[in-house]
C-alpha cells in the first residue's frame, strides 16, 4: 500500500508520476494505491452511503467504506450492483464496504 500525495492539478507530470499514466481524473487525488488499484475512503452512514460511493468513483476505481453500524447483506448488494450501472461512476470497478461485524466486497 502506497499512500498518495495530493497534487494540483497545474503538476501533470507529477501527477503522471505518482498516479500513473492511466489516470484519467484531471483535479481529484485518490488516497492510496495498492497492487495497482487506486483507493478511496470513506467514512458514512446508511442515509450517506450512496452519496459517498460516488464522491469516491470521482478520484478512484476502488471506494472503501467504513459504514457505521451492522448492514444487511442483501440491502448492501443490492446498492453496490446499482451504483455500477450509474453513468457518473463508470470508472468505479470495486467496492469494499466494512462494518462492525463484516468486510463485504462487489465488483463490476
Amino acid at each position: 500500500v502506497k499512500l498518495l500525495p495530493v497534487i494540483n492539478a497545474k503538476e501533470p507530470l507529477l501527477r503522471q508520476r505518482y498516479y500513473g499514466i492511466g489516470y484519467n481524473n484531471k483535479t481529484k487525488c485518490p488516497d492510496c494505491s495498492a497492487d495497482g488499484e487506486m483507493l478511496e475512503f470513506k467514512n458514512t452512514t446508511f442515509k450517506n452511503l450512496s452519496r459517498n460511493i460516488c464522491e469516491a468513483a470521482k478520484k478512484a476505481n476502488t471506494a472503501v467504506i467504513k459504514l457505521e453500524g451492522k448492514a444487511d447483506e442483501a440491502w448492501l448488494e443490492h446498492l453496490c450492483r446499482k451504483q455500477f450501472t450509474l453513468s457518473d461512476r463508470e470508472n468505479l470497478e470495486k467496492i469494499i464496504i466494512v462494518d462492525s461485524n463484516n468486510v463485504y466486497i462487489y465488483k463490476k
